[in-house]
């Protein structure tokens, strides 16, 4: 990774300049004046990469016969405007915002070694722009902003279907930071948005229509976080999602009757010691048509169980 400034977020041991971080949350950091740039170019390279790569960029074919393979994922830069209570502007190739894990290695903070059902139902990344303000109210109804978006869909750079995904988000924080409050949702259309092949990039969701017509699909997160104490935290997700089916089934994969999926996601973080915490996480997901590519076949409720020590 090659990165600068809020580009390089988030790190436990970096100590943010502005009142607002794009994707995460507003902070109560006094409002910097000036325009400030970052940046972040990321390379991954092995098993895990082909979940992250982007439709018509990184689709590379001279690794298809390979277990490991190379992404591109992210390379975009982070803007800093000191306007309304503070502002940023992300242009270019970025970890979804959406769900609670937006992506490798980034997370707010990342809990667990292995990711959660709810990512697999959320897009991993995004190109396009995504702008978040910091409202300018009083400090003592805490921290609030907005965000709102535009990309070429999910995990998409060639925009297959030629349509644009709105993405928007609201995020509030109590001035202490101990309890925050987000919601988070995308909307567009969601025929035709799939990679061209296994480890392609494109969307999980398969549907196709015979005219071309828009197939909308939606997904949308409620997120609520609690710190307890210095050494206990909490987090608890719902999310819900829809995909609009098509008329052509060229495989049992795609997507021919709508399609709805929905769960409940609740973690917890405690510090044993300095540099050790144990977490637990419990979820639960329904997919009532088997809509996503990995789950075809099995349609119904699946339940996780997760613990884990980290450093």
């Amino acid at each position: 990774m090659f990165c600068r400034g809020d580009g390089c977020l988030p790190s436990t041991e970096f100590s943010p300049k502005h009142n607002i971080l794009s994707r995460i949350t507003p902070t109560p950091a006094p409002k910097d004046e000036s325009f400030d740039v970052g940046f972040n170019m990321l390379a991954v390279y092995g098993t895990d990469s082909q979940f992250l790569r982007i439709s018509g960029f990184d689709d590379f074919d001279f690794d298809d016969n390979h277990e490991r393979k190379l992404s591109l994922p992210q390379w975009y830069l982070d803007i800093y405007l000191p306007y309304f209570g503070g502002m940023t502007v992300m242009i270019g190739s970025f970890m979804s915002q959406l769900a609670r894990e937006i992506g490798y290695p980034y997370a707010p903070p990342r809990w667990f070694a292995t990711i959660s059902y709810e990512l697999l139902y959320a897009p991993i990344k995004h190109v396009g722009i995504l702008t978040q303000i910091k409202l300018p109210i009083s400090k003592d109804l805490g921290l609030l902003s907005i965000e709102g978006g535009l990309a070429l869909g999910w995990n998409n750079f060639d925009n297959h279907n030629g349509d644009l995904d709105f993405m928007a988000g609201l995020r509030y924080r109590t001035i202490d930071m101990r309890t925050g409050f987000d919601i988070e949702m995308i909307f567009g259309n969601g025929e035709n948005d799939f990679g061209d092949g296994p480890a392609k990039g494109g969307s999980q969701f398969f549907a196709l229509s015979s005219t071309g017509e828009e197939l909308d699909r939606f997904a949308g997160y409620v997120t609520f976080l609690h710190r307890f104490n210095p050494k206990l935290e909490s987090v608890i997700v719902a999310y819900y999602g829809f995909q609009e089916a098509g008329d052509l089934k060229p495989a049992p994969q795609f997507i021919t009757e709508k399609a709805k999926w929905y769960g409940l996601y609740a973690a917890g973080r405690y510090q044993l010691r300095e540099t050790l915490f144990f977490n637990s996480r419990l979820e639960w997901t329904k997919d009532e048509q088997g809509a996503n590519v990995l789950w075809t076949g099995s349609k119904g409720s699946t339940y996780g169980l997760t613990a884990n020590f980290i450093p």
